[in-house]
């Protein structure tokens, strides 16, 4: 966490150093301090102003705004939002080492993951510190940590707190759902899916009824965007643009540059089909395949790098939610996870933000083929991690998910006495059917 903190307050002196290029491209929170300002005088979200996000990323607007007054200088406001946002990633570290404690044989499965955390802001640059993606990736993280250690019911509602806050933890949940299935059964997953939905109406259900027409807006445009620069299609269309001469339509809009006409349009429809497809084909390997602990994770990472290398939008800042889910995974079963995450994140670096708009306004074929490069390596990614070709032995021999409770309780040095209350609580919890069938 010391390490975090360090490394977050280096990438800001290099921010207003401007290594990365004009400090307000690199630091800018002008959308969410409007934000912020808009609720603190008395405008009504997705009424009274368009909200581009789900209801539960008001927090962070607001809050930054509270602590700044309502007409803070755009210093003032950055400054409180990255303070907000620091602390999101130093209560992050803790839940991510909690999770794979169970799972580290040797001192250096923990150094790894936990190294990888505290030099992520300078992996990531300044748009870890301008972006409120640290909060969907906290809540996102505490549910997965939660499911982990047997409370089902608590990580249903933290997942659909994330859900809340930004919309892609949705493709987590048939994962955590068959998890506790195989640990629990029906019953119990049924329940838990119903306290899901249940916070997701009781937040989402005073919205609808102000400004039902808004709340559904910022749902549906992530369902009609085109598609954006960043992602895989259109860095391939770009990088063809400046090799063979053909041409490309670069339109605005949806907050983002993006690539119009036909082509694009096709490419977009195909990616959407493929990423719909290998992700159920995640879900299904792993309600399929031997039901450990360490599979439930690597699953994890895996479906949201392939929601992210194949989405029709490929923000920088979406990187934000892959950096807690693979340090996650055991090394045991996939030692390359790390690495191959941090070539990624470099390689968004090296063109964000400060090449950005060489990219977005003269379509340079170096950024682009950087852009096709990085999309790559991350698709490559999701590949490994769904593990086609690693040892079923590797899989079977990872803690299970009926293991993983008391080998929390076990590092942390609990002392339970046979025939105790607790003792006879882990008993029964244990006589469950495993995860691993």
């Amino acid at each position: 966490m010391i390490g975090f903190a360090v490394a977050w307050l280096v990438v800001i002196w290099l921010a207003y150093s401007q290594v990365f290029g004009p400090v307000d491209t690199a630091l800018g929170t002008a959308l969410p301090q409007r934000y912020g300002h808009d609720v603190l005088v008395g405008k009504l979200p997705y009424a009274g102003f368009g909200l581009e996000y789900p209801p539960l990323a008001l927090p962070t607007f607001v809050l930054p705004a509270l602590v700044a007054g309502r007409s803070a200088s755009a210093f003032a406001y950055r400054t409180a939002f990255e303070g907000v946002m620091l602390a999101c990633g130093l209560a992050l570290i803790p839940i991510v080492i909690l999770s794979i404690r169970p799972f580290a044989q040797r001192r250096r499965d923990l150094l790894i993951p936990a190294a990888f955390l505290a030099a992520s802001p300078l992996l990531l640059g300044p748009m870890i510190t301008a972006r409120f993606d640290l909060w969907p990736a906290l809540l996102t993280a505490a549910a997965i940590a939660a499911v982990l250690a047997d409370r089902p019911r608590i990580g249903a509602g933290l997942l659909a707190l994330a859900i809340l806050a930004k919309v892609y933890p949705i493709v987590l949940a048939p994962l955590l759902v068959a998890a506790v299935w195989r640990r629990r059964g029906r019953s119990e997953a049924l329940i838990s899916s119903a306290v899901a939905i249940a916070v997701v109406a009781v937040v989402l259900g005073p919205f609808l009824v102000v400004a039902p027409a808004g709340t559904l807006e910022a749902f549906r445009v992530a369902v009609v965007r085109p598609l954006q620069v960043e992602t895989l299609g259109a860095s391939f269309l770009l990088v063809l643009h400046g090799v063979a001469g053909t041409s490309v339509e670069l339109v605005h809009g949806f907050g983002s540059e993006n690539l119009g006409g036909t082509l694009p349009k096709l490419l977009a429809v195909a990616q959407s089909v493929a990423l719909l497809l290998s992700v159920a084909f995640v879900w299904l390997q792993f309600t399929r395949g031997p039901g450990t602990a360490a599979r439930l994770l690597a699953s994890i990472a895996a479906a949201l790098c392939l929601y992210v290398a194949l989405g029709k939008v490929f923000s920088p800042q979406y990187l934000i939610w892959l950096v807690p889910l693979v340090a996650t995974v055991p090394r045991r079963v996939a030692p390359l996870a790390i690495p191959w995450l941090a070539v990624v994140l470099l390689l968004t670096e090296a063109y964000f933000p400060i090449r950005f708009f060489d990219l977005v306004d003269r379509l340079d074929t170096g950024v682009a083929a950087i852009v096709l490069l990085r999309d790559t390596v991350l698709l490559g990614l999701a590949f490994y991690l769904v593990g086609w070709r690693r040892s079923r032995r590797n899989w079977e021999t990872s803690a299970s998910m009926a293991q993983l409770p008391e080998l929390v309780r076990a590092q942390a040095g609990a002392d339970v006495q046979p025939g105790s209350r607790m003792d006879q609580r882990t008993t029964g919890r244990t006589a469950r059917r495993p995860l691993t069938g």
